[in-house]
């Protein structure tokens, strides 16, 4: 498990995302040039550093190598480039980079990071998804177009078996779980509901209405899905 994340940038994205795994209950360590931007911060994070994250000496100071996972959100191109080689010279385990274009993640590449990431391609591509196929939400994409998403059950599904759907043969994707709200009597006897998740569904379960489908395959199998 990850629990100690370094990030080291504290513009608009770099904050946000020391700020949600701080909430989380991991252990952070902060480091951005900026005095003011630190102390934004500094009583939610676990370690706050302000310094030039380019000095490999200053970086060791703050005990980075510890870290699982370091993640660099710095917008100059040279400096991401230098702090990301020092990083990995350092010998954090993982080192985490956003790239602000083409040219920035093929040099990022070159240089030996382990994760290469573009958060406002990556939210623009998910927000243009969800208006080109607003019934289907995605949760995680994979490499050659393969998505897991999770879809609610259609009228035309409700009623059928995953054997008679026969998903796989049909429309070339995958159920992988299934999650239902079950209503239950509470301990003060009062009528309540709660989500239940089938991990394993097999060929003679039921889809119901309201059901919430998750299933795996690429997108254009998965838009298949909508017209049904």
């Amino acid at each position: 498990m990850i629990d100690n994340i370094a990030v080291i940038g504290l513009g608009g994205f770099g904050k946000a995302l020391v700020l949600a795994l701080a909430r989380r209950g991991k252990e952070v360590l902060a480091i951005d040039k900026e005095q003011s931007i630190v102390d934004d911060i500094s009583s939610t994070v676990s370690h706050s550093f302000t310094l030039d994250a380019t000095d490999g000496n200053a970086l060791i100071e703050t005990g980075i190598q510890e870290m699982d996972i370091a993640i660099v959100s710095v917008g100059e191109l040279d400096q991401s480039l230098l702090i990301t080689m020092l990083l990995k010279e350092i010998g954090i385990k993982e080192v985490w980079v956003k790239a602000n274009d083409k040219l920035h993640n093929r040099l990022l590449e070159k240089i030996g990071a382990d994760k290469i990431f573009q958060p406002e391609l990556d939210m623009a591509e998910r927000i243009t998804s969800m208006i080109i196929n607003p019934n289907i939400s995605d949760i995680i994409s994979f490499p050659e177009g393969v998505k897991l998403v999770e879809i609610k059950a259609k009228p035309s599904m409700v009623g059928k078996t995953l054997k008679s759907m026969d998903f796989r043969r049909n429309y070339g994707v995958n159920i992988i779980a299934i999650k239902r709200l079950v209503n239950f009597v509470s301990k003060d006897n009062l009528i309540d509901s709660h989500y239940q998740v089938n991990t394993v569904p097999g060929g003679d379960d039921i889809i119901e209405e309201g059901d919430i489908l998750f299933i795996i395959g690429k997108e254009e199998e998965l838009k298949k899905l909508t017209k049904l």
